[in-house]
């Protein structure tokens, strides 16, 4: 037993130092390649379109987690690397609410998404319609704090069991441990399941539509018709890419979620070879999920033309 909490400690160490370098990476490169985007959006003549909107939230978003991802690398290798423990509970759950809150928004945010393609698309309303600037105000800090809202419980959930904020997991109060099951079990169910049906019909109907008018166009020999709507299937398809990037990058991390929820929380004392794997697991589903932060955002780069180009612009201005 001795020589598994001795190899359990060598290996906490190992994962440590692992984690800590690629939230600091994700979390500069994530801070760097969305505030860049970010920028460019707000920049754009375009931004007050709704399709824009949602685009430069689920940025934001992306910004956000980037901030908090870096922040707690930070902070975690400070008090790992010194007698230091100021604000270590604080910070655990600030990190993990704002861990939550983002991934809310985020989800809110696909989700309206793939119902405003479909909208504008099938019925053709709103479509390159501007939205006055107190419609967007609203808009943004309704869906920020309907998240925030949600993801408020687990400010009383979140505790951090060693010297870093490396080890930050679910309470093991029996009390809490109670109401985290149900917490995560509805957050799963009304924020990931529920979302990806709505996202699922809205898409599926958006297919179908798109098949039907390209019959009609084919049919009709409308070239100049069939170009545009080219174009809407191009955004289309960039929604839905970057749709399934998020939820596919998310799934690990909910389910990480629920495990801890509905098991031994204690995992970072372990003492078992199972738990050590099960702790590395968790540990990997995590990193995968922080991850999202930069292959979005690189998504949005590789698939928007436009803002290519004004990302050469902006390197190159003699370029045109």
């Amino acid at each position: 037993m001795h020589n598994i909490t001795n190899h359990s400690q060598d290996e906490f160490e190992e994962e440590f130092y692992f984690v800590v370098m690629w939230d600091l990476c994700i979390g500069i490169l994530g801070l760097i390649a969305n505030g860049f985007l970010i920028c460019l959006i707000f920049k754009s003549k375009s931004f007050n379109r709704n399709y824009d909107i949602l685009l430069a939230n689920q940025i934001l978003s992306d910004l956000v987690c980037s901030a908090a991802i870096l922040t707690s690398s930070i902070y975690s290798l400070i008090l790992h690397t010194s007698s230091l423990d100021i604000g270590k509970d604080i910070a655990c759950k600030i990190i993990y609410f704002l861990i939550v809150t983002t991934f809310l928004a985020s989800i809110i945010i696909f989700t309206f998404m793939a119902g405003e393609r479909y909208y504008n698309f099938v019925w053709k309303k709103y479509i390159n319609k501007s939205v006055p600037f107190t419609k967007i105000v609203i808009g943004i800090i309704s869906i920020w704090i309907t998240s925030a809202g949600v993801a408020f419980p687990i400010i009383y959930f979140a505790d951090a069991h060693k010297p870093s904020l490396f080890s930050c997991t679910l309470s093991e109060d029996l009390i809490i441990a109670h109401y985290d099951e149900l917490f995560f079990t509805l957050l799963f169910c009304l924020f990931y399941v529920l979302p990806i049906i709505i996202i699922c019909i809205c898409y599926l109907l958006l297919c179908y539509s798109l098949c039907k008018r390209i019959e009609m166009i084919r049919s009709a020999s409308a070239v100049h018709v069939f170009r545009g709507h080219a174009r809407e299937r191009r955004l289309i398809l960039f929604s839905l890419i970057l749709t399934l990037a998020f939820l596919s990058l998310s799934l690990p991390f909910l389910c990480t979620l629920i495990y801890t929820a509905y098991n031994d929380h204690g995992l970072y004392e372990a003492t078992s070879n199972s738990q050590i794997s099960q702790r590395l697991a968790i540990e990997i589903c995590t990193v995968i999920y922080k991850s999202r932060c930069i292959v979005i955002a690189l998504l949005h780069i590789g698939l928007r033309k436009r803002l290519r180009q004004a990302i050469l612009h902006c390197c190159c201005p003699c370029r045109k």
